[in-house]
């Protein structure tokens, strides 16, 4: 529960009755590796918070995966258009290791934004970050090498680099594993 106030404590400060409140609605939760957090067509009933561990979100077209995103400890895990649009589910999201996660339900999630709207402050300036990291993803795939893409991934995301498998990696930074495993070998 500290890591989830803590986040929140980073854009808005939090009341004892905000905190009460988030201690009701909230339970923790453990997830196994490899185990599927939301599938397609399947509507994604709870936001979770990470507090250790990885996961990511991809989707399958054809026969090839592509992994969109990663979440670590500190983000928030879900679909955007199902979770906070109702929109059908097109993505999966997978634990790539061991996690605890902090879970509330999404009826909890939206009457704690209704009782503290607050709330709406936290919701804004996250989705400012993703946008800010998604822009950034959209130039290094313009504008950077695949070896510089890769450079950049390691120098922000040091953990994932060393937990997730190099398919997920490669099919982020749009590289074939082939590739990743050559620009690898020639950093050692």
């Amino acid at each position: 529960m500290d890591k989830l106030l803590k986040e929140l404590k980073r854009h808005i400060l939090i009341s004892e009755n905000l905190v009460g409140s988030i201690t009701l609605k909230t339970e923790k939760y453990h997830v196994k590796a490899k185990q599927k957090l939301l599938v397609p067509n399947v509507n994604q009933e709870h936001l979770l918070f990470v507090v250790s561990g990885i996961a990511r979100n991809y989707y399958i077209s054809d026969t090839r995966e592509w992994t969109s995103r990663f979440f670590q400890p500190g983000d928030f895990v879900l679909s955007i258009d199902n979770f906070l649009f109702d929109l059908p589910c097109t993505e999966f999201i997978e634990s790539c290791t061991p996690m605890e996660v902090i879970r509330t339900s999404k009826a909890d999630y939206k009457q704690l934004f209704i009782d503290y709207p607050e709330l709406n402050i936290v919701a804004r300036n996250i989705a400012d970050e993703r946008l800010k990291a998604n822009n950034d993803r959209m130039y290094s795939w313009r504008m950077l090498s695949a070896a510089e893409r890769y450079d950049e991934f390691v120098r922000a995301y040091p953990n994932i680099c060393k937990q997730v498998q190099i398919q997920h990696i490669a099919s982020y930074l749009d590289i074939s594993p082939y590739n990743l495993s050559r620009i690898r070998s020639m950093k050692l």
